[in-house]
């Protein structure tokens, strides 16, 4: 198994109509988020304003995780949702979607018949995690941890 650890001087930060975006990795590497031509990409955005209506994706799936403050989603003739911290949703990026309130979000996004899942992970001091999967990326936020393969 090999490990590829990226830091925050490698990540590309851009201005959207409601905050700033991100980008910690997109797959494959010489694909872009413009040409929607990824099989998937994982950012952080920020929320800057109360209200915003998010940019439209088409053919893309996204599931937004809340890192940092409060968001209702409202996608437009399909549901609605009130988000906390490290709560998540999941929506079509062709779906009109509006943001109520102000955050910071952890997003994976997938398209060409990609797949991802999000989940939160809580260890305990000296618990560590098996990784068995071929691809696994983790987002650490403000820990430690160690990881072991097979």
């Amino acid at each position: 198994m090999s490990i590829k650890v990226l830091n925050q001087s490698q990540f590309t930060t851009t201005s959207w109509a409601g905050g700033t975006t991100t980008e910690l990795l997109i797959y494959p590497e010489d694909s872009t988020y413009k040409a929607l031509n990824f099989d998937f990409r994982l950012s952080i955005a920020t929320v800057n304003t109360e209200k915003s209506v998010f940019t439209p994706l088409p053919s893309v799936c996204r599931t937004l995780m809340v890192l940092d403050g409060n968001l209702e989603l409202i996608h437009e003739g399909h549901h609605s949702t009130k988000l906390g911290k490290f709560e998540f949703d999941s929506f079509l990026g062709d779906w009109t979607t509006t943001s109520l309130g102000k955050a910071k979000n952890f997003n994976l996004m997938t398209t060409q018949g990609s797949e991802g899942k999000l989940a939160r992970m809580k260890l305990s001091p000296g618990e560590c995690i098996k990784v068995a999967r071929n691809s696994w990326y983790i987002y650490n936020l403000l820990c430690t941890f160690r990881l072991t393969g097979s």
